[in-house]
């Protein structure tokens, strides 16, 4: 494999095994699985591998309440303002109704 083709492997291990020692969600050695996967998925396929490695820092998220909450709160508030209009074309509030 030409060294150019290899740089996006080791990066991709690299990055993978800085995440999964840093965050307090891995366990000890889950660093060193990271990292070979995320070189062997990269060599592969790039788009695989780096769909990977950019999923290790988000995976910790779905593990706090807090985080939980806060996104519902949020997807709430943009159906709210981003939703469909609360009036109808005639002026009248309220749902759907038959015309007629």
């Amino acid at each position: 494999m030409p060294l150019p083709r290899m740089v996006a492997p080791a990066l991709a291990g690299l990055l993978a095994g800085w995440t999964t020692q840093t965050l307090p969600f891995y366990p000890g050695p889950a660093f060193v699985v990271a990292t070979a996967l995320a070189t062997a998925l990269t060599a592969w396929a790039p788009r695989l591998g780096l769909a990977f490695v950019l999923a290790l820092p988000i995976l910790p998220l779905g593990q706090d309440p807090a985080v939980i909450v806060q996104l519902v709160g949020e997807s709430a508030c943009w159906e709210a303002r981003y939703g469909a209009s609360s009036r109808n074309d005639d002026g009248k509030t309220g749902g759907v109704h038959a015309s007629g």
